[in-house]
Formats: C-alpha cells, structure tokens, sequence
C-alpha cells in the first residue's frame, strides 16, 4: 500500500510541476509577445528617426548653400565700400601731410616776418 501511496504522490507531484511549467511557459510565451511588441514599435520608431534625420541633414546642406550664395554677394556689396575706405583714408593721409607742410610753411613765413619787424 506505501508503493501505491508513493505512486500516488509522485503522480500529484509531477502533475504539480507540469501545471507549474505550463504556467511559467504561458507567462514567458506571453512575455516574449509584449518583447515582440516593443521591438515592432520601436523598428516603426527607428525608421521615422531615419526618415527624419535624412529631412534634416538634406535641410541643412541646402542652407549650408544659401548661406555661402548669400556670403558671397554680401563680399561682392561690400567690396566697394571696403574700396571707398581705403580711399579716404588714403585723403585724410595726405590732408593731414598738407596740412603739416602748410603749418610748416605758416610757422616758417612767421619766423621770417617776426625776424625782419625786429630788423627794422
């Protein structure tokens, strides 16, 4: 009778552990669908970042051009203007040497009238 007892609680048993593993083989098969589900999501996700980062670079390199188009003619606007600069600087240089040699040449007729008053 201890044999059929034995059997008995070893069928229970392993009755037991079947249900336990078909429980824990449920939560993980349920578990690997929600793993599954997350991984399409963020492929979906991955993707757009793509799309978006191709867009974006694409945007970028276009206005990486304009900007060189546009520096390029504000070059050729101030060009003149850089010219014209350097012209009166180029005057105000040589007014400035004139009117040293007319201070001079005022402080020397000066000298020579003063001289010739106390001469006479």
């Amino acid at each position: 009778m201890d044999d059929q007892n034995e059997e008995k609680l070893s069928e229970s048993t392993v009755k037991f552990i079947l249900e336990k593993l078909q429980d824990n083989q449920e939560k993980i098969v349920t578990s690997i669908q929600g793993i599954e589900l997350t991984l399409a999501r963020q492929e979906e996700s991955l993707r757009l970042h793509i799309y978006r980062t191709g867009l974006a670079e694409e945007s970028i390199k276009m206005l990486r051009s304009e900007m060189a188009s546009k520096d390029e003619n504000l070059q050729k606007q101030i060009e003149p203007i850089q010219t014209h600069i350097t012209m009166v600087q180029g005057s105000m240089k040589t007014f400035k040497l004139i009117a040293s040699v007319v201070a001079f040449i005022g402080a020397t007729v000066a000298s020579v009238i003063g001289i010739l008053r106390l001469l006479k």
